[in-house]
């Protein structure tokens, strides 16, 4: 999780190993800064997936807009500020 940023990040790659026809990628021309130090990144488009967060005592599922970009990094997706602001309950929140 990326608590600094706004933006959901999904390699290409993750979505290749998930099984996701990269044909789901919308296109878009809006490239973003602060994930290639220094250097403006242009995503190949975004896609809406749904995600789902807790566990099977408590859980709920959500669609999220991912930037999907072509570049490695260490993680399988990067999640931003307002997916994990909205998505995780509190422990006292009944879903």
């Amino acid at each position: 999780m990326d608590g600094g940023s706004g933006l959901n990040i999904m390699y290409v790659e993750t979505l290749d190993v998930m099984g996701v026809d990269q044909a789901r990628i919308q296109p878009t021309r809006v490239p973003f800064d602060g994930i290639v130090p220094g250097k403006q990144a242009m995503p190949l488009g975004q896609i809406d997936l749904p995600i789902t967060f807790g566990n099977l005592a408590n859980y709920r599922t959500e669609t999220l807009t991912f930037e999907v970009v072509r570049f490695h990094g260490t993680y399988h997706a990067i999640l931003g500020l307002h997916a994990t602001r909205s998505s995780w309950p509190s422990p006292t929140t009944p879903i």
